[in-house]
């Protein structure tokens, strides 16, 4: 895994792209590391994290993604 990918501080500062993709209804986002930083703290990571759809009625997982090597690849 890229160094870039390790925290929300790293992501921020290299402006990589972060979306986030529910595994039951599909639904995808793109999100911003430094508003996430916000919440979470500069040092938290989104690698191998996993977090609950937002969406209404939607009971499945979120996973995210960067934007690395030209396509976005997992952060599992």
């Amino acid at each position: 895994m890229p160094r870039r990918f390790a925290t929300l501080a790293a992501m921020a500062a290299e402006e990589v792209r972060v979306r986030s993709w529910c595994r039951k209804c599909g639904t995808v986002l793109e999100l911003s590391p430094a508003e996430m930083m916000a919440t979470r703290g500069p040092e938290f990571s989104l690698i191998g994290y996993e977090e609950p759809c937002r969406c209404v009625g939607c009971d499945g997982l979120v996973f995210f993604l960067a934007n690395g090597h030209g396509r976005f690849e997992p952060l599992t």
